[in-house]
């Protein structure tokens, strides 16, 4: 199995979402092509999630992976997010869970920024186009 620091911090996170209430129905994870796993090569990235995902999604959720490229005259995406259909998470650096001394910016997202995002990354935004199609759907 590939060494992908990013493992420990996504499934804390998951973990931390299944146990909320109100419950979580819907979780995504929106990156910019090639970001969302550092360490993972980009030839079999479906195969690679599917694999790594058995292992960082919790039991009883199912969490959707969307690549994004940009677009000509479309956003610029650098940041990675969490979203889910009661809010959200910014992770300004990546998902890596580095050296003790590496610090990230990690913003919660309100329901008017996370409901904003989720019609951004939809499959007619303007402002990025989707790699995967379908996206990747991870369950334990």
């Amino acid at each position: 199995m590939l060494e992908c620091g990013f493992q420990s911090t996504i499934f804390k996170v998951l973990a931390s979402l299944k146990s909320k209430e109100p419950s979580v129905d819907k979780i995504e994870i929106h990156v910019r092509h090639g970001k969302v796993a550092e360490g993972m090569v980009d030839d079999g990235f479906r195969e690679q999630c599917l694999w790594h995902g058995r292992y960082i999604v919790p039991e009883g959720l199912a969490v959707r992976v969307v690549r994004w490229d940009e677009v000509t005259f479309g956003d610029w995406l650098h940041d990675r997010y969490l979203l889910t259909d009661i809010g959200g998470v910014e992770i300004a650096g990546g998902w890596r869970a580095g050296r003790s001394t590496d610090t990230t910016r990690i913003s919660l997202l309100g329901k008017d920024v996370n409901d904003e995002l989720f019609r951004r990354f939809s499959l007619n935004s303007t402002a990025y186009k989707q790699v995967d199609e379908p996206p990747i759907c991870i369950q334990p």
